[in-house]
């Protein structure tokens, strides 16, 4: 991860970003590195990245990361264990529902619609009429959700108003 390519965020969000999923699991080290996988899920990690990004320290993050990996919502994407490097799980359903639940805060904090938008997308996407009935696509990736997709700060930012 190179520091150029992380955008500034505006200082009011810099409050709203301290706690991991709005606080609902708390602020354990687990959750602050999972939460760096859900809100960046196309990105390769590296241990060092997730401890600046995480300010934890490097035995915690590799406690993290090995039970993020158990639980499969992480995958290892390097074979070299002494420069490992991570990366969100697409197939992992965990992450697909973690996912949602940043768009409810995000919709609950800022009455959007992310989430109901986001829903419909991946219901209409996972069940895919076959001529006999509705068939299950196979993977997060097979929703047809690309890297730019992925929700942006101008998004949240300017999103959709409730009606």
């Amino acid at each position: 991860m190179n520091p150029e390519n992380i955008p500034n965020l505006p200082k009011e969000w810099e409050q709203r970003l301290e706690v991991p999923f709005d606080g609902l699991f708390g602020e354990s080290a687990i959750v602050k590195v999972l939460q760096e996988f859900v809100s960046d899920p196309y990105s390769e990690c590296r241990p060092s990245d997730i401890e600046e990004l995480t300010e934890l320290t490097e035995p915690t993050v590799r406690t993290a990361l090995n039970e993020l990996l158990r639980l499969g919502v992480i995958t290892k994407t390097s074979t070299d264990p002494r420069r490992p490097v991570y990366k969100a799980d697409h197939r992992s359903k965990r992450l697909t529902a973690l996912t949602f639940l940043t768009y409810a805060i995000l919709d609950d904090r800022d009455g959007t619609d992310i989430m109901d938008a986001s829903a419909k997308h991946y219901c209409e996407s996972m069940m895919q009429f076959n001529g006999t009935g509705f068939q299950d696509a196979a993977t997060f990736d097979d929703l047809g959700i690309r890297e730019e997709a992925v929700i942006s700060s101008t998004d949240i930012e300017t999103g959709a108003r409730r009606k």
